[in-house]
């Protein structure tokens, strides 16, 4: 297929409050105003070797391991606008902002 890609603007997140047979440890739930766009999944190593994939509802699950949990928060709480995109033959995804200028601070 293609390099999907869903702008996002709000997210809830989720803790769990015991280790999950999957190593699950968080979640971020993405929504573009009240449509969910996806799913950001977080696992303690060793992650579960599962791939990113896209659903048939036009949003995302993205699976990533937990030490990278701490940035994509910074990048949550520091940048707009926001996207979740997924490379459909590879099934790796990320989150991403838009084209940026230099030395930009956000406000």
């Amino acid at each position: 297929m293609a390099v999907i890609t869903y702008p996002f603007d709000t997210y809830r997140i989720f803790h769990k409050t015991r280790e999950s047979i999957s190593n699950e440890t968080a979640r971020i739930v993405c929504f573009d105003g009240s449509r969910w766009r996806g799913t950001l999944f977080f696992y303690r190593n060793p992650a579960p070797a599962l791939a990113s994939v896209h659903l048939g509802t036009d949003a995302l699950y993205l699976r990533f391991d937990d030490w990278m949990y701490p940035h994509i928060i910074d990048t949550l709480r520091n940048e707009s606008p926001l996207f979740l995109t997924l490379d459909d033959n590879t099934g790796r995804g990320w989150v991403a902002t838009s084209d940026e200028p230099v030395g930009e601070e956000e406000g």
